[in-house]
């Protein structure tokens, strides 16, 4: 097989950020005039974080909108499809159901049965 191999990629945080914009904005938790650029300044991480606290702070928006077994196999989708366009061959992802379904609250068995 040509092409890289990637052993650890968080699923959970993999989206692109057009679907993180476009699922919180159908959910009105950013206001629907929020361009991709200026969303882009909010969510991209540029510098370290100080901690493990505001790391996760940072990724609050992204369980909010992980909300149904819809969205989940959407973004696993886009996931494979975007480490296949970077020339990854063979990936694993791996996910937290937790972190998945502790805001958003997705069932548990939606997050992992299907």
């Amino acid at each position: 097989m040509t092409g890289l191999t990637e052993l650890h990629r968080h699923l959970d945080v993999s989206l692109r950020l057009s679907t993180l914009l476009e699922l919180a904005q159908e959910r009105r938790l950013v206001p629907t005039s929020t361009s991709l650029d200026g969303f882009r300044e909010d969510f991209v991480l540029r510098e370290p974080m100080r901690d493990l606290a505001s790391v996760l702070a940072k990724f609050t928006l992204y369980q909010q909108v992980l909300d149904r077994f819809e969205v989940v196999e959407r973004v696993a989708f886009e996931a494979a499809e975007d480490a296949y366009q970077e020339g990854i061959r063979a990936i694993e992802f791996r996910f937290s159901p937790g972190f998945v379904c502790e805001r958003s609250k997705l069932e548990w068995s939606d997050a992992l049965d299907r």
